[in-house]
């Protein structure tokens, strides 16, 4: 059991990375040991990718035009050089392929992210069985 704050809260246009673009950032963070597979993560719906390389591991509450669009991984960022114009255009999140088919985009939409920082509740001396 875990409890999780609100590292980041990001406002603005969610994009989205061309077919198999993900699979490819994914297969590589993967390798590298910077995020865990999406199956091995409860609730995982996907994969994303933010302006904060930091965010990259942890886990992002995305809503995709006032609908929850689910709990996802960050698994990419922006290059250091490209962060300032996607900031100043209100670039917020790039969606993996399949999240922006199931929402039909074909172009940038209004996106409410929450990047996530959880932990692991630590049980009390009363909750430890002896």
């Amino acid at each position: 059991m875990a409890y999780c704050i609100a590292l980041a809260v990001l406002v603005g246009q969610a994009t989205y990375y061309a077919p198999g673009v993900m699979d490819e950032v994914v297969a590589r963070r993967l390798a590298w040991g910077q995020v865990n597979p999406c199956e091995a993560t409860p609730g995982c719906s996907g994969y994303v990718a933010t302006l904060d390389c930091e965010h990259i591991g942890r886990s992002a509450l995305v809503w995709v035009a006032d609908s929850f669009a689910g709990r996802f991984t960050v698994a990419d960022c922006a290059r250091a050089q490209d962060a300032p114009g996607l900031a100043a255009r209100g670039w917020a999140v790039d969606l993996d392929w399949p999240t922006a088919r199931r929402y039909g985009l074909r172009a940038p939409a209004p996106a409410r992210v929450f990047v996530l920082d959880c932990f692991p509740l630590q049980p009390t001396a009363s909750e430890v069985p002896t």
